[in-house]
C-alpha cells in the first residue's frame, strides 16, 4: 500500500518493490496491481511493470542478479524478505535512491545475527539514528491469522523456525 500511495501522490515518479527472486516479487506486483483502480493503471506482466495514469511506475524488480539492478533513478522502494536478499543487491538498489533521495523500506525476519539486515535491524533500534526506524509486528498481532494457526506452529515447528 505504501509504494502505491506513493506513486499515486508523487507524479511522474517510480517506485520498485523487490524481493529476493522473481517469484516473491510477483507477489508484491499482484498486490500494488489489486490496489489500483483499472482505469488508472497499465500493467506489463512480462516486465512486472505498473504505469499509473500520472505517470508514475511501479516495477516489480528481482534482487537475484545485482547488476540488474544498476542504472535506474528511483524514487523509493521496497525490499521484501531482505534476510534472503543479497548484501550486494541491496547496495544496487541504494544507489539508485542517491539522486532522489527516497526512502526505502526493508521488510522481513532478521534471520542470523551476520547478515547485512540484522546488521541494519540493530542500526534501526538506535534511537540516535534519526533516518531510521524499527518496526517489530509480531504474528500473532495479526487479525488474519487465526490463534490456533500460531499454536500448531509452536508445537511443530523447529524453536528457532518458529521464534524466527
Amino acid at each position: 500500500m505504501w509504494v502505491v500511495r506513493n506513486a499515486w501522490n508523487n507524479p511522474r515518479t517510480t517506485w520498485w518493490w523487490s524481493a529476493p527472486v522473481y517469484q516473491q516479487t510477483e507477489i508484491g506486483f499482484r498486490r500494488c496491481l489489486a490496489l489500483l483502480p483499472a482505469e488508472h493503471r497499465d500493467p506489463n506482466w512480462s516486465r512486472l511493470t505498473i504505469l499509473l495514469s500520472n505517470g508514475s511506475t511501479i516495477q516489480g524488480r528481482s534482487g537475484s542478479e545485482p547488476d540488474n539492478l544498476f542504472g535506474a533513478e528511483v524514487h523509493g522502494g521496497v525490499i521484501d524478505e531482505a534476510s534472503r536478499y543479497r548484501e550486494a543487491s541491496f547496495h544496487a538498489f541504494r544507489t539508485t535512491l542517491t539522486r532522489s533521495g527516497g526512502p526505502l523500506k526493508i521488510i522481513g525476519n532478521p534471520k542470523g545475527r551476520k547478515n547485512w539486515f540484522w546488521k541494519l535491524c540493530q542500526r534501526a533500534k538506535d534511537p540516535a539514528e534519526l533516518d531510521y526506524s524499527y518496526h517489530h509486528l509480531a504474528t500473532c498481532d495479526n487479525p488474519y491469522i487465526a490463534p490456533a494457526e500460531i499454536e500448531d506452529a509452536r508445537q511443530k515447528l523447529p524453536d528457532a523456525v518458529f521464534r524466527e
